[in-house]
C-alpha cells in the first residue's frame, strides 16, 4: 500500500511550466490510476473478508483491520471499512452482542453525524448501519437470477401496470359523470 501510495505520490509531481493540455492528461492519467489503485485495493479487502467466512482467517485479524481503518478516518479508510463490514458483518456480529461490534458502531454513528467527509462515504456508512440494524439481512435479492424469472417478473409487472391503467381509467369515468 505504501509502494503504490509513493508512486502515485512521485506521478502527481507535475513540472510547473508545462502546457494545459499534457497537465489536463497528466491529471486524466492520474485519475484513472486512483480509480484502478481504489477498486484494487476494495476487491482485496472484499477477498479478506471472505476468507475470514471460510474460516482462514481468524475473527482478531478482522477486528484488528476494523479498529485501524476507524482509527485513521479519512474517506478511503472509511469506505474500506464499510465493505470490510458488509461482508463479514453476518458472521462476525450473528447475535449483535459483540462489545466491539457494538463499540465500532458507535464510532461509525459519531463519525457520520459529526465528521464532515464526502457524500460518498455518509451514504456508505449509513447503509452499515441500517444493514445492522436489520441483522445483515441486504435490502434487496442479491443473486442473480433466471432468465425465466425476469420473464416472469416482466410479465408481473404489465399485469400490474394493466390493471393500475383500467383502475385509473374507471376512477375518471366515474369521475366525469
Amino acid at each position: 500500500l505504501r509502494k503504490t501510495q509513493y508512486e502515485l505520490d512521485r506521478e502527481t509531481i507535475v513540472k510547473s511550466q508545462d502546457n494545459s493540455e499534457q497537465r489536463k492528461r497528466e491529471l486524466l492519467l492520474l485519475d484513472m490510476k486512483m480509480r484502478k489503485f481504489r477498486k484494487v485495493f476494495l476487491g482485496n479487502i472484499k477477498f479478506i473478508g471472505e476468507l475470514f467466512k471460510l474460516d482462514f482467517l481468524a475473527g482478531k485479524t478482522i477486528h484488528t483491520c476494523i479498529e485501524e481503518l476507524l482509527k485513521s478516518g479519512d474517506c478511503i479508510s472509511l469506505e474500506t471499512c464499510c465493505v470490510l463490514l458488509e461482508t463479514v458483518g453476518s458472521k462476525l456480529d450473528p447475535q449483535m452482542t459483540d462489545y466491539r461490534m457494538n463499540h465500532y458502531f458507535e464510532l461509525i454513528q459519531k463519525i457520520f453525524e459529526c465528521r464532515p467527509s464526502s457524500s460518498r462515504v455518509k451514504f456508505l456508512l449509513l447503509d452499515v448501519i441500517e444493514l445492522r440494524q436489520s441483522h445483515w439481512m441486504p435490502r434487496k435479492k442479491t443473486s442473480p437470477i433466471t432468465i425465466d424469472e425476469l420473464r416472469q417478473q416482466m410479465h408481473e409487472d404489465d399485469r400490474l401496470i394493466k390493471e393500475k391503467a383500467a383502475l385509473l381509467k374507471r376512477n375518471q369515468h366515474l369521475s366525469g359523470k
